[in-house]
């Protein structure tokens, strides 16, 4: 069995969408670890618009279970939320809300809420990409933990420069780890550096500029062949973005304090990643599950069903 330096845990894992309105959790499992880290998992789905009422009161549920565990003598509760902010229109969802909720509680003494959200320029090129360019201005602006950019102002140098910050944070969390964990992020790494090869050849081959807003380069788009280019750009920077932030929730995961439980709020494809190593290379037990086994991919044969109330505390509390 694997030995290392981690915390004791409660990992919360949601999948979502950064422009998900509805979202509602389907599946919960409890795993330990060593023998006496304790992880629980939720797998969330999302835009399911007639589960609209039970996403609003899976808030208010989850508010107060947190409620409950700050308040109790046990130990207290560091929540790292992949947390989702629209301006523009607010929803009564957990990515969006739970943090606006906890601080209007004033659920101080026992919960530390920390935003592990790091992408906003390489999120706001995704959306301009993949959007119809005539409805390009009525994007929302994309908001991490550290910065704001606009549909109109963002260029190609700032996903650069975002991606430089959050490589520079893993490369100190590296410095921390055990050899395990050390071995895992290596192995993460090595399949984003095709991509990062990938993503300057693009730029050079094709002389991008790079300063240039890229809300404007995609006005200049005039033939196929050339969207073409940009839709390769959004994959490639969609997939280095997502590796990122897997391997930043892995790491404030099992750097927390043993003094915390720690929950993990974040997108599917996060959490299954970060849970899957948890699991299989740290070697978690499980010790219970309700509702759906999840791959963080739904089909239209899933038949899923919202946890109830009970189910989440038991869960939790497991």
């Amino acid at each position: 069995m694997v030995k290392c330096n981690m915390s004791l845990m409660v990992m919360i894992s949601f999948c979502s969408s950064w422009n998900s309105v509805h979202g509602v959790l389907v599946e919960g499992s409890k795993w330990v670890l060593d023998e006496k880290k304790e992880i629980v998992y939720f797998f969330d789905i999302h835009n399911q618009v007639e589960w609209k009422d039970r996403e609003k009161d899976e808030l208010e549920d989850l508010v107060q279970i947190f409620k409950e565990v700050g308040q109790s003598s046990g130990k207290p509760v560091h929540i790292l939320i992949e947390e989702v902010w629209n301006p523009y229109r607010s929803s009564d969802n957990i990515l969006s809300m739970l943090s606006t909720r906890l601080a209007r509680e004033n659920l101080t003494s026992g919960l530390v809420i920390e935003n592990i959200e790091l992408r906003a320029s390489s999120a706001i090129v995704q959306d301009l990409i993949g959007e119809n360019p005539d409805n390009s201005p009525l994007l929302p602006p994309r908001v991490s933990s550290t910065e704001v950019f606009y549909p109109d102002e963002v260029t190609f140098s700032d996903v650069l420069h975002e991606f430089f910050f959050i490589r520079a944070s893993l490369e100190e969390s590296y410095k921390e780890s055990c050899d395990k964990l050390k071995e895992i992020h290596n192995e993460k790494m090595s399949f984003l550096q095709s991509y990062e090869k990938q993503l300057t050849q693009i730029f050079q081959v094709n002389g991008i500029d790079l300063d240039k807003p890229v809300a404007l380069l995609l006005e200049e788009c005039l033939t196929q062949e050339k969207r073409d280019i940009y839709n390769t750009l959004r994959t490639v920077i969609h997939t280095i973005s997502n590796s990122f932030i897997d391997l930043y929730a892995f790491h404030r995961v099992l750097a927390i304090s043993s003094e915390y439980k720690v929950v993990l709020i974040a997108g599917g494809e996060h959490s299954m990643w970060v849970k899957c190593q948890i699991m299989s290379r740290l070697d978690a037990l499980r010790e219970c599950r309700y509702g759906n086994h999840g791959s963080g991919l739904v089909t239209e044969e899933d038949i899923m069903v919202p946890l109830t109330t009970e189910q989440l505390k038991s869960v939790l509390y497991a």
